[in-house]
C-alpha cells in the first residue's frame, strides 16, 4: 500500500515542478520534488526498489516536462543507486540526515546531468549550470522537511491502518 502511495506521490509531485513551481522560479530554478521523494523513499527501503523507484520517477518525469525519456531516467536511476548506497551505510533516524542526504544526492544528481549533456554535445553555459545545480540543491533543501513530514504522516495512517486491519483478522 505504501508504494502505491509513493508512486501516487510522485506523480503528483511531477505535476507541481511542471506546472505549479515553474511560475515561481528562485533564481532561474525549480526545486526537484521527485527527486526528494526518490531520496526520502530510498532510505525506507532496499536496493533495489529504490533503483527501480528511480526508474519509475526518471520516467515520470520525461513525460509530464516533454523531455527526452533517457536522460531523466538515467540520472533518476544513479540518485536512487547512491541513495541506496547511502541508506546502507548509515543509521537512518530523524529528521537531519534525510535532508543532507537530499542536498548530497541533488548535487551529485545534477553533475551527473551535465555530464551527459557534455557527452552529447549539448551547449552548456558551465558557470550558470554550476550556479543553477547549487540553488537547486538549496531549494531542494528547503522543500525536503515538508515532504518528508507529509511522507511520514501519510506513512504512519497507513500503518495505522493496517494494524486495526489485522486486529480485525485476528
Amino acid at each position: 500500500m505504501e508504494n502505491i502511495v509513493f508512486y501516487l506521490l510522485v506523480i503528483l509531485f511531477s505535476f507541481l515542478q511542471v506546472s505549479f513551481f515553474n511560475s515561481f522560479p528562485l533564481y532561474m530554478s525549480k526545486p526537484d520534488l521527485v527527486l526528494v521523494m526518490l531520496v526520502i523513499y530510498g532510505l525506507r527501503k532496499d536496493a533495489f526498489t529504490t533503483v527501480f523507484a528511480g526508474f519509475f520517477c526518471g520516467l515520470t518525469v520525461s513525460f509530464t516536462s516533454g523531455s527526452s525519456f533517457g536522460f531523466n531516467a538515467l540520472t533518476y536511476i544513479t540518485a536512487g543507486f547512491l541513495t541506496a548506497l547511502i541508506r546502507e551505510k548509515i543509521i537512518n533516524e530523524g529528521y537531519i540526515l534525510p535532508l543532507a542526504v537530499v542536498f548530497i544526492v541533488s548535487i551529485i544528481k545534477n553533475i551527473f546531468m551535465l555530464l551527459l549533456l557534455v557527452k552529447f554535445n549539448y551547449i552548456i553555459n558551465f558557470g550558470s549550470y554550476y550556479v543553477d545545480a547549487l540553488v537547486r540543491s538549496l531549494y531542494n533543501l528547503i522543500f525536503a522537511f515538508p515532504v518528508l513530514a507529509v511522507y511520514d504522516l501519510i506513512e504512519s495512517k497507513i500503518i495505522v491502518k493496517n494494524q486495526k486491519f489485522s486486529d480485525i483478522l485476528k
